[in-house]
């Protein structure tokens, strides 16, 4: 069965079982990131992010363009907050990134670059809403408590990973999965080396086949707001 890893850790190999590798790599906390070459690991397959900083539309559409014809998947990366660029997670700071994803059928992948439990909600949610028809996807948010499931059901653009799951989390996010849909959630590993077998603790099998490859591959070829919005 495929194993996508959306949000694996470029300094360390694939986790077992993965049979690819979404990755990113920091050249500074204020720089610009460093996409890895597309090259394969064991029998892993190495997918680079694309990692946008606001600026000229010109050069991010040259940028995805490239990006796009050397067989990267349809996501665009950004890294808002102090722990990333910098940058607010608002339209006017952002902008023109996620009007580019949603007009090319992109998804946003937001990495805020924090290993706190305490995750903005409030802005990725409120992000989320201003642009309705862009999949939106938030790396690292805890899957535990009622907070996960509200941020779903007011933000149906929103797509959840896996990479702040704990092992006491699994009950919830099999929850999550059964009541908000699988397709909502996807499987990353993070700095924590989550492995697939918390995040299979507590999922139906249907559930376990999209959270971690049926997600991924819908956000990978562009068709998941298509799909689900």
């Amino acid at each position: 069965m495929p194993l996508v890893d959306i949000n694996a850790d470029a300094g360390t190999p694939p986790g077992d079982r993965v049979t690819e590798a979404w990755v990113m790599r920091v050249g500074g906390v204020q720089t610009e990131v460093l996409p890895l070459a597309d090259r394969p690991i064991s029998d892993v397959r190495v997918r680079p992010y694309l990692v946008a900083v606001p600026g000229s539309l010109a050069e991010l559409e040259q940028r995805v363009a490239s990006y796009r014809a050397n067989g990267g998947p349809a996501v665009i990366r950004i890294c808002p907050g102090p722990h990333g660029h910098g940058y607010p997670l608002v339209s006017w700071a952002v902008s023109p990134i996620p009007e580019f994803c949603a007009r090319e059928e992109l998804a946003l992948v937001v990495d805020f670059r924090s290993g706190s439990r305490t995750f903005p909600w409030r802005e990725i949610v409120d992000f989320a809403r201003a642009y309705p028809q862009l999949a939106v996807v938030a790396l690292a948010a805890p899957l535990n408590g009622p907070t996960a499931a509200r941020a779903l059901d007011a933000a149906p653009n929103l797509v959840l990973d896996t990479s702040a799951l704990e092992v006491a989390d699994a009950n919830e996010l099999g929850e999550l999965a059964r009541t908000r849909g699988a397709y909502r959630i996807a499987y990353g590993s993070g700095a924590a080396r989550i492995p697939a077998a918390t995040v299979l603790a507590n999922i139906a099998e249907a559930d376990a086949d999209v959270i971690l490859a049926g997600t991924a591959a819908h956000l990978a070829a562009g068709t998941w707001s298509a799909t689900y919005l």
